[in-house]
């Protein structure tokens, strides 16, 4: 995914940037890659946000992440949303629902 690359690039040294991309990078073999690049750049969120983000005609499942170019964080965050009701998501993004 072009986005995440050129995101990292406009970041400062040790600056970081957050995403929504699509869930499936996760887990389809043509995105190792792209998996292998936000390893070495340094993940420290990874919140599934499930389907309906993007409307009720959206099925996609989606995902939210933190990545520093740079600087790998000792732990990453992680937390599942999917089982929450779309409008409710925003208040348990850190409550580790």
């Amino acid at each position: 995914m072009i986005i995440i690359d050129k995101a990292l690039q406009l970041c400062r040294p040790k600056g970081g940037t957050g995403l929504v991309i699509p869930a499936t990078l996760l887990n389809q073999a043509d995105t190792r890659s792209v998996r292998r690049l936000l390893a070495t750049q340094g993940v420290s969120n990874i919140v599934n946000l499930g389907s309906g983000v993007f409307g009720k005609g959206a099925t996609n499942t989606t995902i939210s992440i933190i990545v520093w170019r740079d600087h790998v964080p000792k732990s990453i965050f992680l937390n599942d949303l999917k089982d929450i009701e779309p409008n409710s998501r925003p208040h348990n993004i850190n409550k580790g629902a």
